[in-house]
């Protein structure tokens, strides 16, 4: 279920399109086009009585409507799956979800970059985490692999939010920069101010009794990395991520195409 700008967009011309379709393409080189007859795109959410999981991917400001429209639209046993940024969202969808719904947090590791034409190009390397929840989660799991993802199901997904959410104070830097995120990180003073930012909330954490979990680096060590020189920075960077030059974080991307940014939710 998605929007007329994603309809319009896929119909839209860009370089690599054959026709009518989305572009989908990575980090590593991979291309793919996908045609627009193999895509089941609808504006209608009454699609979504038919569908035994939803992914919500909208952003953070749009949850409550979001969560409105799975409660009315969806099936009474559908299982909801929030790959949203942010903490909020998964209790956020519970507050309206039916009771014999089943609502799980969810988390996106790697960055995606939307182009003109429905050119989807995946800049940094990453996988999926899904909440784990006995006899929920593991078809969903299992589902992903199938499709390609790397995906891992967590009893600690709160906390991974959290880990994320320290990483993604990038993101304001970001948009502020107006400039992609490898060239801006090849700035040391950019990086100084993310590092600030980090160490804040881990300040808040600290003192919450949060205690935030990240896959490839400890939350606690991405001050001091960021803090290192450029030569040793990206020695250090290039073991914890693959990425490209075009890597442009959301907050960046959402200012580009004049949406409401996630500041309120990721800051």
């Amino acid at each position: 279920v998605g929007r007329q700008s994603l309809v319009d967009d896929i119909a839209a011309p860009c370089d690599g399109k054959s026709g009518n379709g989305m572009l989908l393409s990575s980090y590593q080189g991979e291309v793919q086009f996908m045609p627009a007859d193999r895509l089941n795109i609808t504006l209608s959410p009454d699609a979504l009585l038919a569908c035994d999981v939803i992914f919500v991917c909208t952003k953070s400001a749009q949850t409550e409507e979001a969560a409105e429209i799975i409660s009315r639209c969806a099936g009474p046993k559908a299982v909801i799956v929030s790959f949203q940024n942010g903490t909020a969202n998964p209790q956020v969808l519970r507050n309206s979800a039916k009771p014999t719904q089943q609502v799980l947090a969810g988390m996106v590791s790697f960055n995606v970059v939307w182009s003109k034409g429905a050119a989807f190009h995946m800049s940094i390397d990453g996988e999926l985490f899904v909440e784990d929840l006995l006899g929920v989660s593991d078809p969903i799991v299992e589902a992903l692999h199938q499709a390609g993802f790397c995906v891992e199901a967590r009893s600690d997904m709160m906390e991974v939010l959290y880990g994320k959410l320290a990483v993604n104070m990038i993101n304001a830097i970001n948009a502020l920069s107006g400039i992609p995120a490898v060239p801006m990180l090849n700035e040391r003073n950019y990086r100084l101010a993310w590092a600030a930012c980090v160490d804040e909330a881990l300040e808040v954490y600290r003192k919450s009794g949060i205690k935030p979990v990240n896959s490839k680096a400890p939350v606690a060590a991405l001050p001091y990395i960021l803090r290192l020189p450029n030569w040793v920075f990206w020695s250090v960077a290039k073991q914890l991520a693959s990425m490209d030059e075009s890597l442009k974080l959301s907050m960046l991307q959402d200012m580009e195409r004049g949406r409401p940014a996630e500041i309120d939710f990721i800051n």
